[in-house]
């Protein structure tokens, strides 16, 4: 017997705030406590017709589990890769690096031309305050190119700490 899905911690507030269009929202959540069901479960919901989720992972690792964990629910994704074949689907996931290239920004606009894009999601979004200007530094760009984007905005993380809530917003706009 399968026992009944619940919601976990705050899932169930934060998946109802996103599915409102309510932005920027930030999920601190400790590893485990279901913080990819916040851009998995309304990408199933929307299903092959709705919109495109990006998701910006900046570990390649991560990136791969929640593809896999995306293809074990059904959920159509994609990986970018700069050298092209660029697929529509409902999660895209893409580095820091690659999404504030030129190339990323084109692809971004085609689905913003089709309306798209529903919202984009940082995980681990707590490395934006460590980026600096010799350590990963198009983590420092994210905000000014996610604001351009004029879309939902999701951060998730497990280590970002209360008290530097204010310095992660104005680093992201």
């Amino acid at each position: 017997m399968v026992p009944e899905a619940a919601f976990r911690g705050q899932q169930e507030t934060v998946i109802r705030a996103i599915m409102r269009g309510e932005s920027p929202i930030v999920q601190i959540a400790g590893t485990g406590e279901g913080k990819s069901m916040s851009f998995m479960l309304p990408a199933y919901c929307s299903g092959e017709d709705g919109g495109t989720t990006i998701v910006i992972v900046p570990l390649v690792a991560l990136r791969d589990d929640l593809h896999g964990r995306c293809a074990k629910s059904q959920i159509a994704t994609y990986v970018w890769d700069s050298r092209g074949g660029h697929q529509i689907t409902p999660i895209v996931f893409v580095t820091p690096e690659s999404a504030v290239t030129k190339g990323f920004g084109d692809f971004v606009n085609r689905l913003q031309a089709r309306r798209a894009l529903d919202r984009v999601v940082v995980d681990e979004c707590h490395a934006i305050l460590d980026s600096t200007s010799q350590f990963r530094p198009q983590l420092m760009e994210l905000g000014r190119v996610l604001n351009e984007w004029g879309v939902q905005k999701v951060f998730l993380t497990a280590t970002l700490p209360p008290d530097e809530i204010g310095r992660f917003f104005e680093v992201v706009g």
